[in-house]
């Protein structure tokens, strides 16, 4: 060990500066020391784009997007009045019950198609044959003469070819229960009650 050292002597630079370098070799890089980003070059004054739109499709412009409108209501409105599926029940039911919000007339009941495709008896006239068969309202009819009623505009479909005075099975849904009644023919349904 060296005696003490003053500071007047001078050495304690020399031992200070090689003391300064023993460090610095023998320090490690820390694990989060991260080197500086490379620095951002200048930005650029960006260029403006403008779109030149020729004067005669300005002036074209509003009837063309009137037209397109026009198009697209129209297409909207005939599948909205056709229906989107081809089927012969689908049209009897387009013809009968316009959208599906007017009841049909049929055998003194008004039958009415709620969604998924059921038709509702919605009243009953006393003494019609429906009342004579012994229907009542919210009733659903599910099948005449074994096929499938999936709205009130199926009812022509399966009565097509018979005439006033012949028997009808129709299945009856009451609730959960099922039945099966007989009615006999009046007069062909009505768009209109």
């Amino acid at each position: 060990m060296t005696g003490p050292k003053h500071l007047w002597s001078g050495e304690w630079e020399d031992e200070s500066a090689a003391a300064s370098q023993r460090h610095a070799v023998r320090r490690l890089p820390a694990p989060d020391d991260e080197p500086d980003p490379p620095p951002e070059p200048p930005a650029r004054p960006r260029a403006r784009m403008s779109l030149q739109i020729p004067p005669a499709l300005r002036r074209a412009l509003p009837v063309i997007v009137a037209a397109v409108v026009v198009i697209a209501a129209g297409a909207w409105g005939l599948t909205a009045l056709l229906g989107s599926s081809g089927s012969a029940s689908a049209t009897t039911a387009a013809r009968l019950t316009p959208a599906s919000t007017r009841p049909v007339s049929w055998l003194g009941m008004e039958i009415q198609t709620l969604p998924p495709g059921v038709a509702v008896i919605e009243t009953v006239q006393l003494g019609s044959q429906g009342d004579r068969a012994g229907l009542e309202s919210g009733e659903v009819i599910l099948r005449i003469d074994n096929r499938p009623i999936n709205g009130a505009g199926d009812i022509a479909a399966a009565i097509h070819g018979l005439h006033s005075g012949d028997r009808v099975v129709l299945q009856i849904s009451q609730g959960s229960a099922l039945y099966e009644t007989e009615a006999t023919l009046a007069a062909p349904p009505s768009a209109y009650p």
